[in-house]
C-alpha cells in the first residue's frame, strides 16, 4: 500500500514538474515570439520623411527663357534672355558671383557678370539688371554704389541675358532646332540646371518662346 503511495506521489510531482516546465516554455516562447515579432515589424515600419533642407545660396529659379532674332529677324536667335528670382526662404544670391555654363551646338564656355558694364553681354560676360529697374535703387542691388552690389533676394526679378552673336557674344547662334544645355552655378558645386530645343521653325517671330522647349 505504502509503495502505491509513493508511486502514486512520484507521478503528481512527475504531472507538476511537466506542467511547470510546459508553462515555463510557453512563457518563454511567447516573450521569445514577442521579441521576434516586435523587432521583425520595427525593422519594417515606414521610414519617416525628412523635412527638406532649407534653401542656400545658389539656388536660383528660372521663370521664363526668350530667344531673340534681332531687328529684322534673322535666321537664327542671336540672344537668350533668362528672367530668374529664388525661392522662398533663400537668403539670396550674389549675382557678382554667379558662374554661367554654357553648352551650345557650337561653343561651351564659362560666363560671368562684369560688374563695370552689368548690362553689356559679351564673349566673357553676361548682362544683368532687375526687372522693373527700382528707383532709387535698393541697397541689394546698386550697380552705382561704391563697391557696387547685384545680391538678387527673395521677391525680386532679375534677367539675365547672353549675346550668342559672332561679332559681340560667344559665336553660338541658334538655328532652328538646335539643342543648349545652362547651369547657373550660385556657389561651387551647386548648380540650376535648364535645357531648350529651338523650334523647328520660327515663322515671321522675332521673339521665340523657349521656356517649355
Amino acid at each position: 500500500m505504502s509503495g502505491m503511495l509513493k508511486r502514486a506521489k512520484g507521478k503528481k510531482r512527475s504531472r507538476i514538474a511537466a506542467s511547470a516546465i510546459i508553462v515555463a516554455l510557453l512563457v518563454s516562447g511567447s516573450i521569445v515570439s514577442g521579441l521576434w515579432f516586435g523587432g521583425f515589424f520595427s525593422h519594417n515600419e515606414p521610414a519617416k520623411k525628412k523635412p527638406p533642407p532649407p534653401y542656400i545660396e545658389g539656388d536660383l529659379k528660372i521663370l521664363d527663357i526668350t530667344g531673340d532674332r534681332s531687328y529684322p529677324p534673322s535666321s537664327t536667335i542671336n540672344r537668350v534672355t533668362f528672367l530668374a528670382t529664388i525661392y522662398a526662404g533663400n537668403p539670396g544670391i550674389n549675382i557678382a558671383n554667379l558662374r554661367m555654363h554654357w553648352l551650345g551646338p557650337m561653343q561651351t564656355t564659362v560666363l560671368k557678370l562684369n560688374t563695370a558694364s552689368p548690362t553689356v553681354a559679351s564673349a566673357t560676360d553676361f548682362a544683368s539688371d532687375e526687372m522693373p529697374v527700382k528707383a532709387p535703387r535698393s541697397v541689394e542691388w546698386n550697380p552705382g554704389a561704391v563697391p557696387p552690389t547685384f545680391f538678387l533676394v527673395e521677391g525680386n526679378v532679375i534677367y539675365i541675358t547672353i549675346d550668342l552673336t559672332p561679332l559681340n557674344g560667344i559665336n553660338d547662334p541658334l538655328g532652328a532646332g538646335k539643342t543648349a544645355s545652362i547651369y547657373f552655378e550660385g556657389i561651387p558645386g551647386l548648380v540650376t540646371y535648364e535645357s531648350f530645343t529651338t523650334p523647328y521653325s520660327y515663322g515671321t517671330n522675332r521673339l521665340i518662346d523657349l521656356t517649355m522647349q
